[in-house]
Parts: structure tokens; C-alpha cells; sequence
């Protein structure tokens, strides 16, 4: 399951419903480096995926 979905105009599938999952950018997003930055006693990691077919790259942040 890939941690987000992305769509955008020009990539992408047939209509699902009003549920945005399996989109083409989403399943080629792959791990391209991360950043984990401690604050006191809490840490907070990002996570950088990114498209290999488009300058497509969505930092991310758990909660």
C-alpha cells in the first residue's frame, strides 16, 4: 500500500469512485531519503517519496 496517493491531470486511471486509491503516480512513488530531527524528548520523522517519471516528490509526516 503506498503511503500516499497523488493525482494530478494526464496521470492516472479510470474513475474509482469518490475513493482516490491506486493512482499512477502513488504506486510509483519510492523511498528517495528521509530526516528524523529530535526536539527534546520527541522525534519527528519525514519521509521524501518520489516519482521517478515526474518531478513529483511529497514530503511526509506521520502522526
Amino acid at each position: 500500500m503506498p503511503l500516499v496517493e497523488v493525482t494530478a491531470t494526464g496521470y492516472g486511471r479510470p474513475w474509482s469512485g469518490e475513493h482516490f486509491i491506486e493512482t499512477a503516480i502513488g504506486e510509483r512513488l519510492a523511498h528517495r531519503d528521509h530526516e528524523t530531527v529530535r526536539d527534546g524528548s520527541s522525534e519527528r520523522t519525514t519521509i521524501r517519496p518520489a516519482d521517478p517519471e515526474t518531478p513529483c516528490s511529497v514530503p511526509t509526516t506521520p502522526s
